[in-house]
C-alpha cells in the first residue's frame, strides 16, 4: 500500500508540535511557552503537546481504516490484535531498555513499576509522577493500545451507522472529559490518558477514510520516510532530551539543538532498522504454511 500525503504530513507535524512541547519544559528552554491556550474549563485545555497526539491519533485511526478490514469473526479480530501488539511492543520493550541504560533512575524501581512500564500502562490510575521514572512520554504506549482494541468496535459502528456514531463518539468524548476531571482528576494526566477521553479523534480518522473524505495525494519518498521514522524519533526523544543543556549552555542554542535533532534522527534511524529486521523475523515465524496439494484434494473432495 503506498504512503498517502495527508497520514504522513500529520505524523510528522504530530511528532514536530510534541517535541516543541516537551523542549520547553527542559531547564530554560521557554521560547515556545507562549503556544499554549485554552478554554474557561481546564479539561478541554490545548497546548502544542496535546495537539500532536490528537494529530498523531487521528492518523492512527484513518491509517487503520484504509486497510478496509473485516470483523465478522472472532478469528480476524485476533488477528488484528496480535499484529498490532506484534508492531508496536517488541521495538517499545527496546525503547523502554534503552531508557533505563541512558536515562538516570532517580528510585529503586519494584516489580510492579517494572510490570507498568513494560506494559505501557505507567500512567495509568497513577496519583503521583512515579509513572515518569523510566520515560515519562510513554505514556502515549497504552492510550494507543486501548484505542487498538476499541478499533474493530469503532470501525464496525461507523461502516454501518456512520453519522450516528460520529456523533454519539463526540459526546463520549464530552462527557468523559467532564467527568474524569470533576471526579477523577486525582489520576496523573486523566483527560489526557483516559481512553475514552481520546476516542473522538480516533473515531474521526475512521469516518473521514470510510467516507473518502481525505486528499488521496501519494506521499513524496522523503515526507514518506519521515513519517514512518516518527514513531520512533518518538521513542527515543526523551532519552536525549535529558542531556539537553538549557539556553545558557555557552555553546548556545543552535548548537545545543543542533546536537539534539541530529543524535535523535540518528537513533531514530537505528531503531527503525532493528524494527525492520524484527518485523520481517515475525512476518517468517507466523506466515501461514502453504496448502498441499493432497490437503487441497480432501477440501474438494469435501
Amino acid at each position: 500500500m503506498s504512503r498517502l500525503l495527508f497520514i504522513d504530513s500529520l505524523r510528522v507535524i504530530g511528532i514536530t508540535f510534541v517535541i516543541i512541547h516537551h523542549l520547553q519544559y527542559n531547564g530554560g528552554w521557554t521560547y515556545f511557552q507562549w503556544l499554549y491556550f485554552g478554554f474557561a474549563y481546564p479539561a478541554f485545555h490545548i497546548d502544542l503537546g496535546s495537539i500532536g497526539i490528537w494529530l498523531f491519533i487521528f492518523a492512527s485511526g484513518a491509517s487503520l481504516a484504509l486497510r478496509n478490514y473485516s470483523f465478522d469473526s472472532m478469528k480476524n479480530i485476533g488477528r488484528f490484535y496480535g499484529n498490532r501488539l506484534l508492531r508496536i511492543y517488541p521495538i517499545f520493550w527496546v525503547a523502554v531498555i534503552f531508557s533505563l541504560l541512558v536515562m538516570p533512575i532517580t528510585s529503586i524501581l519494584t516489580l510492579s513499576a517494572y510490570v507498568r512500564n513494560f506494559s505501557g500502562f505507567a500512567i495509568f490510575f497513577i496519583t503521583n509522577d512515579s509513572w515518569a521514572q523510566v520515560n515519562g512520554s510513554y505514556w502515549f504506549i497504552g492510550l494507543i493500545i486501548s484505542l487498538y482494541f476499541l478499533f474493530p468496535i469503532l470501525y464496525s459502528a461507523i461502516k454501518k451507522h456512520p453519522h450516528v456514531s460520529l456523533l454519539s463518539l463526540f459526546l463520549i468524548y464530552i462527557a468523559a472529559k467532564v467527568i474524569m476531571w470533576n471526579y477523577f482528576s486525582q489520576f496523573t494526566g486523566v483527560t489526557d490518558w483516559f481512553p475514552l477521553c481520546q476516542i473522538f479523534e480516533f473515531g474521526l480518522g475512521i469516518y473521514l477514510v470510510q467516507k473518502g473524505l481525505y486528499w488521496k495525494f501519494t506521499a513524496p519518498r522523503l515526507l514518506a520516510a519521515a513519517g514512518e521514522l516518527s514513531f520512533y524519533i518518538y521513542l527515543v526523544h526523551i532519552c536525549f532530551l535529558h542531556f539537553m543543556p538549557p539556553i545558557q549552555f555557552e555553546f548556545g542554542f543552535g548548537y545545543a539543538l543542533a546536537w539534539f535533532i541530529a543524535v535523535t534522527l540518528l537513533f531514530g534511524c537505528i531503531f527503525y532498522a532493528f524494527d525492520s529486521l524484527l518485523q520481517k523475523s515475525f512476518r517468517r515465524v507466523f506466515k501461514p504454511k502453504p496448502i498441499s496439494t493432497e490437503a487441497l484434494v480432501m477440501l474438494k473432495e469435501e
